[in-house]
């Protein structure tokens, strides 16, 4: 079963927008989960709680949350991200991202994926290529494994100030030795253009370089430091 959860702040975009979109792709047995994050606040908390009850459904094979204007369009979503997750290495999935992310603005990597926008002149940004590992991908679509649903958590911490809890989650995720894919997932962003967030932006791009660029590197002997040491020899 797929399960799709969506941080509503805004009724009518989700009536608008995400809701027809996943009543095109969602399947019979599919759940469809609502939450209204806190006012003034990132929706960290309330996704977490979801997640948390989400967790409980015994035949779950991944969560899609999306934002309240992403249209999901292809008809094969769901094939899709069960395709993506057919590997137990990943954890997360979406549909436009980038290796080599230097922090929250993602796109200053190498871009992978694609998306549709109005905000472009042709209607869609896209990458180099259409699917990959990746170090990150864009919270307009957050694909997570079922080991990505009992593992892993939105940080609050940054809730006070939105951003960047997409890229926190992806970090997380390549902490533990699992993998972020761009998988060819066919989605409209019919987002509003205007970026007025400059110094909650800055908070917590300054929060997100010191928890995993400071003090938290990526690297293949971090996750080996996870695994449980080797029995002695007999």
């Amino acid at each position: 079963m797929i399960a799709f959860l969506v941080a509503v702040a805004d009724q009518s975009r989700f009536d608008a927008i995400a809701a027809p979109g996943i009543e095109r792709v969602r399947e019979p047995d599919s759940l469809v989960v609502t939450v209204r994050p806190e006012p003034g606040r990132g929706p960290q908390r309330a996704l977490n709680a979801a997640l948390d009850e989400l967790v409980e459904q015994p035949d779950l094979e991944a969560v899609v949350i999306l934002h309240e204007d992403v249209e999901l369009v292809g008809l094969d979503t769901a094939a899709v991200v069960r395709d993506a997750f057919t590997d137990p290495d990943v954890a997360i999935a979406g549909a436009i991202g980038a290796q080599g992310v230097p922090g929250l603005a993602w796109w200053a990597g190498i871009p992978i994926g694609a998306t549709g926008t109005e905000h472009v002149p042709d209607g869609r940004i896209a990458g180099v290529i259409h699917r990959g590992p990746v170090d990150a991908v864009d919270g307009l679509v957050l694909c997570l494994s079922p080991w990505a649903v009992r593992t892993l958590r939105f940080d609050e911490a940054l809730a006070a100030d939105f951003h960047g809890y997409d890229i926190d989650l992806c970090f997380q995720a390549r902490y533990h030795g699992r993998r972020v894919e761009v998988i060819p997932l066919a989605v409209h962003h019919r987002h509003r253009a205007l970026f007025t967030d400059t110094e909650r932006w800055v908070r917590n791009e300054l929060r997100f370089q010191h928890q995993w660029i400071d003090h938290r590197p990526i690297s293949e002997r971090r996750h080996q430091e996870l695994a449980p040491p080797a029995s002695p020899p007999a």
